[in-house]
């Protein structure tokens, strides 16, 4: 199963490729598919045998796993429009810099890399998966913020020069969470 979690990073990079070189609709379907193939591949991976680690340490690194897992799929799906960053390849559009943006370019990354590392802690998920999926996002973020991105998102530059890369800072932090405070005010 370790290898279809690869072979999901593999179809993550073709997506990046078909959107900004090939942009062919046909081809739409790699970031999702490979979506699937790292769900399939991480869940088979985590529940294959019963992990070593205590309850009250799996409840926690479990509820942790859950919570990053969660600012992935809103990082990924909701906070920016699904529609244009997934289904439309070649398109230009305008880069997102508020809200989780905020807080670093690829705040998908980073949780995505804390939950397997939570998982591996409460669950039969492998560190070295974990160690090697964090890798492949970690590359495949730095091909999106050098060749992808620039060439897609309006106003990339100015963002990449004020935004960190993956590890937020203490303006980056504040950015972030004024703008979710004014946000819940409804201004």
């Amino acid at each position: 199963m370790f290898f279809l979690g690869i072979l999901s990073f593999i179809l993550f990079f073709l997506s990046d490729l078909n959107d900004v070189f090939f942009r062919k609709n046909t081809l739409r379907f790699l970031f999702p598919l490979g979506a699937l193939l790292l769900i399939i591949s991480v869940g088979f991976q985590a529940f294959s045998h019963a992990a070593a680690a205590s309850l009250p340490i799996k409840l926690i690194f479990n509820l942790c796993a859950l919570i990053f897992l969660a600012l992935t799929v809103y990082s990924l799906f909701f906070a920016i429009p699904v529609n244009d960053a997934y289904f439309k390849p070649g398109q230009k559009r305008s880069v997102c810099t508020v809200g989780i943006y905020a807080l670093c370019r690829h705040p998908g990354v980073l949780w995505l890399s804390l939950f397997f590392i939570c998982l591996s802690v409460s669950t039969a998920f492998s560190i070295y998966s974990a160690i090697a999926y964090i890798v492949l996002n970690v590359l495949l973020a730095l091909f999106e913020d050098i060749v992808v991105f620039p060439r897609l998102l309006d106003g990339y530059g100015e963002y990449r020069e004020k935004v960190p890369f993956l590890i937020p800072n203490a303006d980056s932090i504040i950015y972030c969470l004024r703008f979710f405070k004014n946000t819940k005010k409804g201004i």
